[in-house]
């Protein structure tokens, strides 16, 4: 990684940006952050570059960062994010690459990681084919160690985040998140799923038995507030599913839709 410098820019709530960037280091590689909220400040302390102006003054304090460290590579978490979206802009105006990192699109245990893009601005081929051929060449599986999939420690990460989001709303006066949806309303939200999550798995294993046997239509959904979601939901193709679901379930005795 010698010769190029990167930069990052938010990430995961908890310590993984800070970890891969110091990973990233020891290899060789200069690593820079910024910092746009108090719980980016939390989850990367040291070494990071403090953004608190304006979101229209965004793009020009980006542009002048990249040119004046030399930057060559941006890498990122979710493309969607207003900040992520006019940085991805600067970027290719100036030759830089970008790294989008996603959660996988297998889970668990696996991370998305592309270049330029990710979801609905993926650059892979959008040919099924084209992933057969392809997987049809990749070798085994290496055997590593799983990467545990933790509520209680992406709840406690994400609780100390957004704590200090509010905390040092003064030091970054005029941040603003790309969630839709007030933090506190957010987290009681995520309480309340959690409170009923037995009695929901045991309804939905219900549901599932009655309908065992039974056409089905699978549709793949997202939460609200996601900011790729709110990016996309009045697309064509969003608005379509519903049209499409109901003709698909047409000869069906029962409709049944599962949202995943």
């Amino acid at each position: 990684m010698a010769q190029r410098s990167f930069v990052f820019l938010q990430g995961p709530p908890g310590p993984f940006f800070q970890l891969l960037g110091a990973e990233m280091a020891k290899q060789g590689a200069e690593v820079h952050r910024i910092n746009l909220s108090g719980g980016d400040a939390l989850d990367w302390p040291e070494g990071a570059v403090n953004f608190r102006g304006r979101f229209s003054e965004w793009p020009v304090f980006f542009d002048d960062f990249l040119r004046r460290n030399g930057i060559t590579d941006l890498l990122l978490y979710g493309d969607c994010r207003p900040y992520h979206l006019a940085a991805h802009g600067v970027a290719a105006l100036r030759d830089v690459r970008t790294h989008v990192l996603e959660e996988g699109y297998l889970r668990p245990h696996w991370m998305t990681l592309e270049r330029e893009g990710v979801n609905a601005r993926s650059p892979l081929s959008r040919d099924k084919s084209w992933f057969f051929r392809e997987a049809a060449t990749l070798p085994p599986e290496p055997d590593l160690p799983p990467v545990t999939a933790s509520f209680k420690r992406r709840a406690r990460d994400s609780y100390w985040y957004y704590h200090h989001v509010l905390q040092r709303r003064f030091s970054f006066p005029h941040y603003r998140s790309h969630r839709s949806t007030p933090i506190l309303k957010e987290g009681f939200g995520w309480l309340w799923k959690f409170w009923r999550e037995k009695r929901a798995s045991r309804h939905a294993t219900q549901v599932l038995g009655e309908l065992e046997g039974q056409p089905k239509f699978l549709l793949p959904y997202s939460y609200q507030g996601i900011s790729k979601f709110e990016r996309t939901r009045r697309s064509r193709t969003c608005r379509a599913l519903p049209a499409m679901s109901s003709r698909a379930s047409r000869p069906m005795r029962r409709r049944t839709f599962i949202s995943s």
